[in-house]
């Protein structure tokens, strides 16, 4: 987790639902039926990927030499999300649950940004709210969380 950032983490997601959508059918699986699940910083990955995606993606995302994936996949062709427990808004209360558990705060901003307005780049919900027409692209989705969480 140290070695990339979030935009690390959604461009590896991105390139494996890319692989998973071309690829699933020589395994048995059905292409249109393929469902995103993240836990936790999962769930804020996938939600972020998706978000990105019914956004449009940028064309110059990277992609691994030799890396076979369906690049041009949008949110359509993904049959539903599923977010268990996470994190869909990097606020300050995010941040501060962070530190009472442990994690240092100049790390915590390193990974997901010093300020209020980078933080909500990689806020699934914070550009739902600046663009709603992002949530209308999104596929069916369910966001599970428990009783007990804090945030």
């Amino acid at each position: 987790w140290p070695q990339v950032g979030v935009n690390g983490m959604v461009e590896d997601n991105d390139i494996a639902v890319g692989w998973a959508l071309k690829n699933i059918s020589s395994y048995g699986g059905d292409p249109k039926r393929l469902i995103v699940l993240g836990h936790s910083s999962g769930g804020h990955v996938g939600s972020l990927m998706l978000a990105r995606r019914a956004f449009g993606r940028p064309s110059d995302l990277p992609l691994p030499t030799g890396e076979s994936t369906k690049d041009d996949w949008t949110c359509a062709d993904i049959f539903g999300f599923i977010g268990l427990a996470g994190v869909y808004h990097l606020n300050d209360h995010f941040l501060g649950h962070l530190h009472s558990k442990g994690f240092d705060r100049a790390f915590v901003r390193t990974v997901f940004g010093g300020t209020q307005a980078l933080r909500d780049l990689l806020s699934p919900l914070s550009m739902m709210a600046e663009n709603p027409s992002i949530s209308t692209a999104f596929p069916p989705t369910l966001l599970v969380h428990c009783t007990g969480d804090k945030i």
